[in-house]
């Protein structure tokens, strides 16, 4: 097992708790979109929602915005770093909290996380999660109160991974208006005090790094917006006498350093960007996607 990852508490369903999880849940499916489910008092938050992402065809999303009547596609990077546009799910009832409590107004760098399966000797497999946040913000204490969202499962499907597997991640392609939610607060995170930190702040050169000199105008050349559609946009700037990447949407954001004509690399992330007549071709952990440069 990664050394790194996170199991989930032991989920034990004795009668009492599933009629108190039974009972909660009740008729809110038939209720007004966006009812207010209130889970049992005496269980953690999270135990109920696992319950019932396996109980219902249900899948959950985390969110800051408690007001949210209809989710609409966006774009977003799936766990396997390629750029897709939809509605986001899950079917683990401990991921969504995750997003539900990072408070994103503020917020500066990026946001590690996964849920994946492992398989364990002799048969069988595990849950492991992972959950990271840039240091800095880290330090400050970045929790808000949020909500989990249960939303229907029948638009969605799993993200299969490049094995064939399917992920954690589910995605639809089409409005979906939630069943219901659930108002969470920080400490419904089981794993809210083993978040790690990560550093995101510019890296010293390693000596074996190759070291190129480009010429500003050169730079200059480069610095624009280069585009998969108005929503999916990657922004180039130049600070500092540096090239600097960021998505539009805010999922990514990074320097870059130039390591051959033409070719930068991230030295904080598994990325490199090469850029040519048209556009740029992104590398991202392992995957190209190219984008086009806007006029």
């Amino acid at each position: 097992m990664d050394r790194d990852a996170l199991q989930a508490p032991p989920l034990i369903l004795d009668d009492a708790k599933l009629r108190a999880f039974r009972t909660a849940w009740g008729g809110a499916p038939v209720a007004a979109p966006r009812s207010v489910v209130a889970p049992p008092a005496g269980w953690p938050v999270h135990e109920y929602l696992r319950w019932l992402v396996e109980a219902e065809p249900i899948l959950l999303h985390g969110s800051n915005h408690g007001t949210i009547d209809t989710f609409v596609p966006r774009w977003q990077m799936d766990y396997q770093a390629r750029f897709r546009k939809g509605i986001w799910a899950t079917a683990d009832g401990i991921w969504p909290l995750f997003f539900a409590i990072v408070d994103r107004r503020g917020y500066e760098g990026t946001l590690r996380n996964g849920c994946w399966w492992e398989a364990v000797p002799g048969g069988g497999r595990r849950k492991l999660y992972r959950f990271s946040l840039n240091a800095a913000m880290l330090q400050r204490g970045p929790w808000t109160t949020g909500t989990v969202y249960i939303l229907p499962r029948e638009s969605f499907r799993p993200i299969i991974d490049d094995h064939g597997l399917p992920l954690e991640e589910w995605i639809s392609e089409q409005p979906v208006r939630p069943i219901a939610c659930v108002s969470v607060g920080p400490t419904d995170f089981p794993f809210l005090d083993q978040v790690q930190g990560h550093d995101e702040t510019v890296p010293t050169p390693p000596a074996e790094w190759p070291v190129v000199d480009v010429a500003p105008e050169a730079l200059d050349r480069l610095v624009g917006m280069y585009a998969l559609d108005p929503d999916m946009a990657l922004i180039v700037t130049r600070v500092n006498g540096r090239l600097a990447l960021a998505a539009k949407t805010g999922s990514l954001k990074t320097n870059l350093w130039p390591a051959a004509d033409g070719w930068f690399v991230s030295r904080d992330l598994d990325l490199q960007v090469v850029f040519g007549a048209d556009g740029l071709v992104l590398r991202l952990l392992g995957r190209e996607t190219p984008f086009p440069k806007v006029p």
